[in-house]
């Protein structure tokens, strides 16, 4: 299974997003802010990171967004928002995120995107 990094402000969508991560076997991370979130996404055993675009210590959206990406490293990375505007559904595509998490959330959705995931994952080994 997938260890995956969360990085939200909202302590209830790291609890949630966890929690159901870990109900199918994934073990995670928990980053409350970006500096956090950049720090553990440097531990090389993190395969997924989930990512919220909107966070207090940001750099700016676009920035965040960009930094996420590099700091996945070729790894899979989606992100989270409660604002799913075009304009980061577009941004967010063309860095290349495995998907984006609209506030709330469908967990349907979330477990087949973790299966997909972590399936990659271990068929890229």
């Amino acid at each position: 299974m997938a260890k995956i990094l969360v990085i939200d402000d909202e302590p209830n969508v790291i609890e949630y997003v966890c929690r159901l991560a870990e109900s199918q076997g994934h073990s995670t991370v928990r980053a409350a802010t970006c500096a956090e979130g950049i720090e553990a996404a440097a531990d090389a055993s993190v395969d997924i990171i989930i990512a919220d675009i909107f966070l207090p210590d940001s750099p700016g959206n676009e920035k965040w967004l960009e930094t996420v990406k590099d700091k996945a490293a070729g790894r899979p990375f989606v992100f989270i928002t409660g604002y799913p505007a075009q304009e980061l559904i577009e941004k967010s595509e063309k860095l290349g995120a495995a998907g984006l998490l609209s506030k709330p959330f469908e967990m349907p959705f979330i477990k087949e995107l973790l299966a997909k995931l972590s399936g990659q994952k271990q068929n890229d080994r």
